[in-house]
């Protein structure tokens, strides 16, 4: 089924034959070795660059008139969401950033295996996380400043800090799912906090 914003986006829906919207060239695949050959690459053209046929070629499903102000209208796509932990959580099986998922109704981490490596999808809900990443914290500053015990230290108390905290410490967590835990290494000294 097609739906009302392609309809409202594509010229050919106005009765109206369109050509010349996208143009295709050809790219070196790498510079610095043409032997390597190209790759055909489409372009849009811009509008006023394409060719209108000067009679309807087929019954108009928008008007012309809707589709100009379709065209200047913003298009929403989905709701932006915001991943407090991007780019602090790595996978524990690869070792490749965990990357930010919607689902069910909660923010979630995940690494899907690249073609070619052979382990499971590793998944983490952001809340599992947020739950045991202040004890990270304070075991990781209480590492940092060179202290044997974790007394006074506080950890702040929102996610959004916490990831702060991470960053200026530049502190990268591993989701390990075979124990589960969060590991951390800091001043060579490893860190496992169990989720």
């Amino acid at each position: 089924m097609v739906s009302e914003l392609s309809i409202l986006h594509n010229a050919r829906y106005t009765g109206y034959q369109v050509w010349n919207k996208q143009r295709s060239s050809e790219v070196l695949v790498d510079p610095g070795d043409v032997a390597l050959g190209v790759h055909r690459v489409r372009r849009g053209n811009p509008e006023r660059a394409w060719v209108w046929s000067r009679r309807p070629a087929h019954p108009a499903i928008v008007t012309t008139e809707d589709f100009d102000r379709a065209q200047t209208v913003p298009t929403i796509r989905g709701v932006s969401r915001t991943y407090v932990l991007r780019g602090l959580l790595r996978c524990g099986v690869c070792g490749r950033s965990m990357e930010g998922t919607w689902t069910n109704g909660r923010r979630n981490y995940r690494c899907r295996p690249r073609a070619g490596q052979r382990h499971r999808s590793v998944f983490v809900r952001e809340d599992t996380v947020a739950g045991h990443l202040g004890a990270l914290l304070i075991r990781a500053v209480a590492v940092s400043q060179g202290r044997g015990d974790v007394e006074g230290i506080d950890a702040p108390r929102g996610l959004a800090e916490q990831a702060a905290l991470c960053r200026s410490l530049a502190l990268m967590i591993t989701y390990r799912p075979d124990i589960p835990a969060l590991v951390s290494v800091v001043r060579g000294e490893t860190i496992i906090v169990r989720v």
